[in-house]
């Protein structure tokens, strides 16, 4: 059997997981009906050879990433749920999926880990187990080191209203490509909306960033996306 390993895992069941690069892996599993178990994480990734989430273990073999997680699998059971695309389909399936994983993940992230009230509620929520005269040290030094990430990227080099800014153009953009189409290259889903559903679950649904989710919901075609998606899985 598979193991998934993934960071903690929400309670609702329209977030397959806060990280969408987890979500999409377990949602590319699922949606295979691939053997596995999904392990909710909670030491530290830096034993992994990427130093992060998600990674599954297939007998011996640990393999690092959703992208390389995902072309494993696919080659290993020969697995093609893009064949009824055309060449110019994948080209902007590839476009937006790969503008929601290097764009607006780091909105996303911004608004979670360094806006001081999401913040708080973002520790309390996941760093509960560490004890408490650790904890400060601790998460400090975590989100110092996923500032230094940001900064590095260029996203936390914005001001909090830009980098918010930002991720409304890429959430509209999405809204106005998706249309009325059922999935977001057409009638029938394919592995782009595996990865386009768990950014969208993730802006539309998630409490930690609550300025991306409360002008995020107003894009009514984008709730029914993610609720139509969730269904497959």
């Amino acid at each position: 059997m598979i193991k998934l390993f993934v960071y903690q895992k929400p309670e609702t069941d329209k977030i397959l997981n806060y990280s969408a690069f987890c979500a999409k892996t377990e949602a590319f599993l699922s949606f295979h009906k691939l053997e596995h178990k999904v392990i909710n994480f909670t030491g530290n990734p830096g034993k992994f050879k990427k130093s992060k989430l998600p990674v599954i273990q297939d007998g011996g073999e640990y393999i690092c990433d959703s992208h390389f997680i995902e072309e494993y699998l696919t080659n290993k059971f020969n697995l093609n749920m893009d064949e009824h695309l055309s060449d110019l389909d994948k080209a902007n399936g590839y476009t937006y999926t790969k503008m929601c994983e290097e764009f607006l993940y780091w909105s996303i992230l911004h608004e979670r880990w360094f806006i001081d009230k999401n913040w708080e509620k973002l520790k309390e929520q996941f760093f509960s187990d560490i004890p408490k005269l650790m904890r400060g040290f601790v998460t400090n030094m975590i989100r110092k080191n996923l500032k230094k990430s940001a900064i590095g990227h260029g996203m936390s080099r914005h001001s909090d209203d830009e980098i918010h800014n930002l991720a409304m153009k890429s959430v509209k953009a999405i809204s106005v490509f998706l249309g009325d189409k059922n999935y977001f290259l057409g009638d029938k889903i394919s592995s782009f909306d595996l990865t386009m559903h768990s950014f969208i679950s993730n802006v539309v649904y998630c409490e930690l960033n609550p300025r991306i989710k409360n002008e995020s919901v107003q894009y009514k075609n984008l709730v029914e996306y993610s609720d139509r998606v969730i269904n497959h899985l």
